[in-house]
């Protein structure tokens, strides 16, 4: 996942790290915690502008020895790493927490590039098993839906909404809960489709657990949305555990 965040100012760290790391299962666990850094930090929208000057600290603590009466105590490693970027407190270099995930599937909007990868990691991972064909799928063949579309008006149900009600509902089907992924081909299939139209049409054609989980919902709405999103959180912190 770390090469489609397309963030490049991390590849000297990468590299850093598979020259000096030689066990390979350290090493993993080493690329687990700066996917986990970087997909919780795009999940909360936190910054990415001091990235270039944090991968570089990050280099220069694990070249620094641990003993400051022997040069060559260094520690580079998995664990001394996890220590590093626990040690960071400000906005431009933390880890979020977990009630800043849960939050951010609640109402953050993330563009479609950025939402797809952190959905089909969690559909991965979620359809983790020898049989499953989404591991035949990558992200580049699939694109993100709004299950509840962005033109609802035309074919949902609608109260009598206030102004404020239609901001609101707008807004909300933005955020991940309410998004999910679906094949290129499908996308033009299902347009504005109404609810009942579309779970046919999704229960028909898709097999990802993020979507076929949620098609028995009589009424898609904010509730729904909500609680979906708060879902996906719960997946995300359980993939990416700092």
């Amino acid at each position: 996942m770390i090469e489609n965040l397309e963030i490049t100012t991390i590849l000297p760290l990468v590299l850093y790290l598979k020259i000096n790391i030689p066990d390979k299962n350290d090493l993993f666990n080493s690329y687990n915690l700066l996917e986990t850094f970087l997909a919780l930090r795009q999940i909360c929208k936190l910054t990415t502008k001091n990235y270039n000057n944090v991968f570089i600290q990050i280099i220069r603590q694990l070249e620094a020895p641990v003993d400051p009466s022997d040069f060559n105590s260094t520690d580079i490693s998995s664990e001394h790493l996890r220590e590093i970027l626990a040690s960071f407190k400000e906005d431009g270099n933390r880890i979020p927490k977990d009630v800043e995930v849960k939050n951010a599937f609640k109402s953050n909007v993330l563009s479609n590039k950025q939402a797809g990868e952190i959905l089909f990691i969690i559909t991965l991972k979620e359809s983790d098993s020898k049989y499953s064909d989404s591991k035949s799928q990558s992200s580049l063949t699939l694109s993100v839906e709004h299950i509840m579309p962005k033109e609802w008006k035309e074919n949902w149900p609608q109260a009598q909404f206030s102004e404020l009600e239609i901001f609101e509902r707008n807004q909300k089907l933005l955020t991940l809960g309410n998004l999910t992924l679906i094949t290129k081909n499908l996308n033009s299939k299902l347009r504005n489709q109404a609810w009942d139209d579309k779970k046919k049409t999704l229960k028909d054609y898709s097999t990802f657990k993020i979507t076929t989980e949620y098609l028995d919902i009589i009424d898609w709405n904010e509730k729904s949305i909500e609680e979906r999103g708060l879902n996906l959180a719960e997946s995300a912190l359980d993939i990416w555990k700092f």
